[in-house]
């Protein structure tokens, strides 16, 4: 696609995207042996909080202004490289709010398909499919999941992808019941493995073997899946559990906490399902943890309990809603 040489745009265009939970990868380390090399594939769902909300109107030269403004600044120039766009256009992109990065909440991405969509509306260009958001922004390396979830929301199930496809393939989507909550705990001085830490250990990790592979998509097939389908709360929550603790076993050499990355989230999921929760977890490389709950008042039991007896208030917390439809991209005149 290329865009006009001299865009004279007097829109003022609004995003507002999800964030993303991940609850682990099917595989990496393909075999010499897969089938095209193919790897990765995972299962996750997208939350309404806390999510990246940005603007972008009209001004007299280019500028980028608000939270992480160097990294969406430099996201737009090269989503305006992809586009054989020869200058920026006249506009101010002010990022109005944006979750933390590298704490497992897909923010980067996030950031990065808000700023590209924001973009193109400005120019006055419909929404980018979602393979040509990956294919513009460079992300979705790995996991698809935060690149369809933009698009579409909901819980999501990706196959593995053959090596040199940028876009996993989506095998699986579902609405979440709009009254469950996501209660999100982290250490506040924490945070994941990312840039060239993170890959870096996947250099490093060993190959997910064929079992395991095989038995996460049982899990995710025959379990969670139905399971979600069915609004089944209990069994939803077990089956994220079983699964999150195949997927993150995988990663046992490059955390300290066997399936979790550190002792203190593997104390918080102990605690959390001490208190009866079924579906908690690691997202990502953490340091988030989540817990599924049945409404926002027993989120709002839960984090009452859990934070009555944090130390030195150590914990952030934060009760997020199901997304169900992506982003959101208005455009004013």
């Amino acid at each position: 696609m290329k865009l006009p040489a001299d865009p004279c745009s007097t829109a003022t265009v609004e995003v507002t995207a999800p964030s993303r939970l991940h609850f682990g990868l099917l595989s990496f380390g393909a075999r010499h042996d897969a089938p095209f090399g193919a790897q990765f594939g995972g299962v996750g769902t997208m939350i309404d909080q806390p999510g990246v909300r940005l603007v972008v109107q009209p001004a007299a030269q280019f500028e980028v202004v608000g939270p992480h403004h160097q990294r969406a600044r430099q996201i737009a120039l090269q989503c305006l490289a992809r586009l054989a766009q020869p200058a920026p256009p006249p506009c101010r992109l002010q990022v109005l709010s944006a979750g933390p990065q590298h704490v497992g909440l897909g923010t980067g991405t996030q950031l990065a398909l808000a700023v590209c969509s924001g973009l193109l509306g400005f120019l006055g260009h419909p929404p980018p499919t979602p393979a040509e958001l990956a294919d513009w922004t460079g992300r979705g390396q790995r996991s698809s999941i935060g690149t369809h979830g933009f698009c579409r929301g909901g819980l999501l199930y990706e196959e593995r992808k053959p090596a040199g496809q940028r876009l996993a393939p989506l095998e699986a989507h579902v609405r979440l019941p709009a009254e469950w909550r996501w209660l999100l705990v982290r250490p506040k001085t924490q945070s994941g493995l990312h840039g060239s830490e993170e890959t870096g250990a996947f250099d490093r990790l060993p190959a997910v073997p064929d079992e395991t592979v095989d038995q996460l998509r049982r899990e995710v097939r025959e379990h969670m899946l139905p399971a979600a389908r069915a609004s089944d709360l209990a069994s939803f929550g077990k089956s994220i559990f079983r699964y999150g603790i195949t997927a993150g076993n995988c990663f046992a050499t490059r955390q300290s906490a066997g399936p979790f990355a550190t002792p203190r989230l593997a104390q918080l999921v102990d605690q959390l399902r001490a208190n009866g929760i079924c579906g908690v977890g690691q997202s990502s490389w953490g340091p988030t943890i989540f817990a599924l709950c049945a409404n926002q008042t027993e989120a709002e039991h839960h984090l009452q309990q859990l934070t009555r007896h944090s130390a030195n208030g150590d914990l952030d917390c934060l009760i997020a809603a199901p997304n169900h439809g992506g982003a959101t991209i208005q455009v004013r005149p």
